[in-house]
């Protein structure tokens, strides 16, 4: 519950909604990086969350501007931080990879950078040694971002020959710029070139009047991984923290899908969808969403003035749309509350179905005694 005070009169209004918060603290993390030890390599699908250390003991950090700032483990992620002289060069590399010659792999990896407007860049690369002049072969070609929420970015390795590849996240910002950090890192299943492609505009819509829904939409792919027009389709699978919720069958190529999912509770949830064919599995689109309502943002326009008619004053505001962080409300299921400072007693002001109206009247001659239902 949130109380903003109207100074002249000592009243306060307040906005509020049912529902649940709650608050986490993370402790912070410090680690001597080491160069790891070879291991067997490792066989796709695979995966990486760096979500603890553990990741330190396969990968290799290369610090290749020699100036002591590298990839480092950063509250679940992995991270690289500027040098205020000198550009990023600096690489985070996965462990052994045993891929397939003519097979495609789908890869995906989650990056924000440390400030919205300052421009970092990387690349991700592949190749046969886990050293900087070994990996030439693009998955991402160099990329300049500025966005503080992850992103996924996706691509495909099509190694020529079967063998032993790593791949490498090259950091290579500008000198005196902010942060990259990464997680969720993935390498697909051995496919096929007429796999399917990613589906697209995975777009999900959370309700505004409280419901615990979200309204899903989605596009079929229309091309293959080697770029052809796909003829068809066996399925589109929609996940929610990667556990199954929607199977469309054999929808059409480039055409618009949509669910409606309801969640167990108010919380922020990872949608994905995969398409499938004859051929193997798609590469996975991704995107989060909080499902659920949170508090509403401040009241704001409070007036107080008084009228004509002794002890009786007129208190407007501009009705709350928005919640804490910007998504939209429907005012209708926003309620208020009137306080009086300095008094136990309260008056509470409750919106109607028909919408709060803009400006509500009230009795101010002491003692203040509670009202319910203002007009």
């Amino acid at each position: 519950m949130r109380i903003h005070y109207i100074k002249r009169a000592a009243l306060s209004l307040c906005a509020a909604m049912s529902l649940g918060l709650s608050a986490t603290s993370q402790a912070g993390q410090s680690v001597t990086n080491a160069q790891n030890a070879q291991a067997e390599p490792l066989t796709p699908p695979y995966s990486e969350t760096f979500a603890d250390e553990s990741f330190l003991e396969s990968y290799t950090i290369i610090d290749s501007n020699q100036d002591g700032t590298k990839w480092e483990p950063y509250f679940g992620k992995v991270q690289i931080s500027y040098n205020s002289e000198l550009a990023m060069d600096d690489w985070l590399i996965t462990p052994a990879l045993n891929l397939e010659g003519g097979k495609m792999y789908s890869f995906s990896v989650n990056i924000l950078t440390g400030n919205g407007t300052t421009q970092e860049t990387f690349e991700i690369m592949f190749g046969k040694d886990k050293t900087p002049e070994a990996l030439v072969n693009p998955i991402i070609e160099k990329n300049s971002i500025a966005h503080t929420v992850y992103k996924a970015y996706t691509g495909t390795i099509s190694p020529t020959e079967s063998g032993i590849y790593y791949i490498g996240i090259h950091g290579c910002s500008s000198a005196d710029t902010y942060s990259i950090s990464v997680n969720n890192l993935t390498v697909g299943a051995a496919a096929g070139a007429s796999t399917p492609s990613a589906p697209s505009n995975l777009v999900v819509n959370t309700r505004t009047n409280g419901e615990l829904k979200a309204d899903i939409s989605l596009t079929a792919p229309t091309l293959d991984l080697n770029g052809q027009d796909l003829t068809e389709l066996e399925s589109v699978k929609l996940m929610r923290d990667g556990n199954l919720i929607k199977t469309f069958s054999t929808p059409e190529p480039g055409s618009e899908l949509t669910f409606v999912d309801e969640v167990p509770e108010c919380s922020r949830y990872t949608y994905s969808a995969i398409a499938v064919n004859a051929s193997g599995e798609s590469p996975a689109v991704e995107t989060k969403a909080f499902v659920g309502t949170l508090e509403p943002s401040d009241p704001t326009g409070i007036t107080l003035v008084e009228t004509s008619t002794p002890g009786e004053v007129t208190i407007g505001w501009t009705p709350v749309t928005t919640d804490i962080r910007g998504n939209n409300l429907d005012p209708e299921f926003v309620t208020y509350r009137i306080y009086s400072e300095g008094s136990p007693s309260r008056i509470f002001c409750s919106q109607t179905s028909a919408g709060l109206p803009k400006h509500s009247k009230l009795s101010m001659t002491p003692p203040f005694k509670p009202l319910s239902n203002i007009r």
